[in-house]
């Protein structure tokens, strides 16, 4: 591309190494005429993606982040502007196991830039406080069970097993069936906004 202006505008459409040069005639003082040159390296972009791709989670969630090239970048993962990992690799497991808003970085020397994703975390709700039914039941007995949600944004999740098999339910009451064994009751109380649970009760 060439041009008489004193300005260039150069919009790169490839991978490749460009040379600019801009050459000066000064006809006052009969000088020139001077060329200067600089060398332009147009490299490809960096991306981040993650699994799962939402970017905001509760806590306890691990994800999992990869870049657009197999080779090992440096990963950085920030809390608050402070650094709370690194890691050489060409991919990165994270832990979130606090809440706050974490930003993920990923820098390759083949590419153009340092490519960042923010994870937001989230707080899980507490555990339910208290749980009403019996603790003890026949065989083959239905029974029914209630806990009420500690705020109006959150719900009630059960999840039982009986004879082997997994069941859930959300709600305030449930009646449950159990079979001959000893079976457990996990208790949950879940966001209505983020979805986040709790640790069972």
């Amino acid at each position: 591309t060439m041009t008489d202006n004193n300005n260039l505008i150069l919009i790169p459409h490839e991978k490749r190494i460009y040379t600019v040069s801009v050459t000066y005639n000064c006809d006052f003082l009969s000088c020139g005429p001077y060329t200067v040159s600089k060398v332009i390296d147009v490299r490809s972009p960096l991306i981040i993606t993650s699994t799962p791709s939402a970017e905001e989670v509760c806590i306890g969630t691990e994800m999992s982040f990869a870049t657009n090239t197999s080779a090992a970048s440096m990963w950085t993962v920030k809390l608050n502007d402070s650094t709370v990992h690194t890691e050489n690799a060409p991919s990165l497991e994270y832990l979130f196991d606090t809440s706050g808003t974490f930003v993920v970085l990923a820098r390759n020397s083949n590419y153009c830039n340092e490519a960042m994703m923010i994870v937001t975390v989230k707080e899980n709700p507490p555990a339910p406080s208290i749980i009403f039914g019996p603790d003890t039941i026949c065989p083959s007995y239905t029974a029914e069970y209630s806990a009420i949600p500690s705020s109006p944004d959150y719900y009630i999740l059960w999840e039982w097993t009986s004879n082997g098999t997994t069941y859930n339910y959300s709600g305030n009451k449930v009646n449950i069936s159990f079979g001959n064994i000893v079976n457990d009751i996990n208790v949950y109380q879940v966001s209505r906004r983020t979805g986040c649970r709790s640790e069972a009760t």
